[in-house]
């Protein structure tokens, strides 16, 4: 779903994927948008905003450069990208609540390393918004690199781990690197939109881990601004190790609900096979299978993309005297869909008609095709069809939703020192598909006066989901979502 305000940034997905738009601001980078106009986005995002500094360029250079063999600066027993990527953790080794979304496409073997010798940080902000794949420069000969999260998203927690082949001592150099600046930068203050936002560094070995290690552990702490209360407090723990002429660099940015306690139990298993990475076959791991599709109803993009209301169904004005344009996203198939739904917070229940989407909060989605329109006044009406692995996981989501919504007697927003207070009910929708909840959010106060209500309704038919929810900006009535879904419901 999509709000109002959007800011352009710098940065790309860690997932690198080529529709999410790159931004600094994690409202744009990491809310899902895919360059969608943005409606009312909280600062749920805010601290993450930049968690992937060289993620693509990485990536990129590691897939693209290596296609050529090792040349006279690659050390014997150097392990070459398809070695260093049968290393990393698969799914099951990560922490509970974390699951992969990223890894690497194409087996990998030497590039001819770059002339950017390891090297401080740019900048203190790097800390905040993560360092790990830029902390060997360009000198790289090899790379392997993974991304996982935590619950529905970045906002929920973000890991990423990465292995490199270096050049004999800069491995070292790194690591002698960034200790340097975590002395320099062990306390910054970063402004970002109306907050200032204080940050402390430290660093420090890991005994018994690799050759060398260093661990670096950045603390957010809370801004004494009007609505610094509700600004999430987003960390990074960043383990760098050091094993002959090979990199292990482990980051973690999440809040203190999500945060891995100690990112050494992951690196230990590759700390322990690196010595031998270089005797691994050079093809890489096969390919992971994809989840067996639903029995029903089994839809694909186009055809749920033809159950939405892009001429009728919704009321007039939001049409504007135009068609609405569907789009729709299929999962990237990377991302494991058997997951349970996850509890959502009093927060992210707004989200849903303020910038959320479908694809952020049901977890497990495999096909969704989406509406988001506006009408004169930019109040927006979202609708979205989601096609779910399973009719039990399609019914936990609403289940899910429903008890979440229960424990949000009132929720709230704030926004440039706009705090906004919302009265919940959370109904049951007899006779509407298999299962259906409503949440409707009575507005309650604003600081420059009452807002508009909002709305949201999930249901579920068969292994399908439809979301139909709206937020207005001034006092009225809104739309009725059990009209616009029950033509839907019906067709599915």
């Amino acid at each position: 779903m999509s709000g109002r305000n959007s800011a352009p940034g710098r940065r790309q997905d860690p997932a690198g994927r080529p529709d999410e738009p790159t931004a600094g601001d994690a409202d744009s980078r990491l809310s899902g948008s895919h360059g969608r106009p943005a409606r009312r986005r909280s600062l749920w995002w805010l601290a993450l905003g930049g968690a992937a500094v060289v993620v693509v360029a990485a990536i990129l250079v590691a897939a693209l450069l290596v296609a050529n063999g090792g040349g006279p600066n690659v050390a014997a027993g150097t392990p070459n990208g398809a070695q260093l990527e049968q290393l990393l953790p698969p799914s099951a080794a990560l922490p509970s609540g974390w699951y992969l979304s990223y890894t690497p496409s194409e087996p990998t073997t030497f590039a001819q390393p770059g002339h950017l010798p390891p090297r401080p940080l740019d900048a203190c902000l790097d800390f905040n918004e993560g360092f790990d794949l830029g902390v060997t420069g360009d000198t790289f000969l090899s790379a392997a690199s993974e991304t996982a999260l935590f619950g529905a998203g970045p906002g929920d927690g973000l890991l990423r781990a990465d292995l490199f082949g270096v050049a004999p001592n800069d491995a070292a150099a790194s690591i002698k690197a960034v200790d340097a600046w975590a002395q320099r930068c062990s306390s910054y203050t970063v402004v970002s939109h109306y907050f200032k936002i204080h940050y402390t560094v430290t660093a420090a070995p890991v005994a018994g881990l690799g050759d060398q290690s260093l661990d670096v552990r950045v603390t957010m702490h809370r801004p004494s601004q009007l609505g610094g209360n509700l600004l999430p407090l987003i960390s990074n723990n960043t383990l760098l190790v050091r094993v002959g002429n090979s990199l292990v660099a482990i980051e973690c940015l999440a809040p203190p609900k999500s945060m891995i306690a100690s990112l050494a139990g992951l690196a230990a298993p590759m700390v322990k096979r690196l010595p031998t990475a270089a005797t691994l076959p050079t093809s890489g791991r096969a390919a992971r299978p994809r989840p067996t599709p639903a029995v029903s109803p089994d839809l694909s993009a186009s055809q749920l993309n033809r159950l939405l209301p892009t001429t009728s169904g919704l009321p007039a004005e939001y049409y504007q005297g135009n068609p609405a344009t569907p789009v729709d996203w299929a999962n990237p198939g990377n991302v494991p869909q058997t997951r349970p739904p996850m509890t959502m917070s009093c927060a992210q229940l707004l989200g849903l008609t303020s910038g959320g989407s479908l694809r952020e909060y049901d977890v497990n989605y495999r096909e969704v095709a989406e509406l988001n329109e506006y009408d004169p006044n930019s109040n927006g009406l979202d609708v979205a069809i989601d096609e779910v692995t399973t009719d039990a996981l399609a019914g936990a989501d609403v289940t899910a939703l429903q008890a979440s919504a229960a424990k949000c007697p009132r929720v709230s927003q704030t926004e440039a020192g706009d705090t906004e207070v919302y009265q919940t009910k959370v109904t049951s929708v007899p006779g509407l598909g298999d299962q259906a909840v409503n949440v409707y959010m009575d507005p309650v106060s604003g600081t420059f006066g009452l807002p508009g209500p909002a709305d949201v309704l999930l249901v579920r038919v068969g292994a399908a989901l439809v979301l139909v929810d709206y937020e207005l900006s001034l006092p009225g009535h809104g739309p009725s979502v059990t009209s616009i879904a029950a033509p839907i419901v019906a067709r599915l």
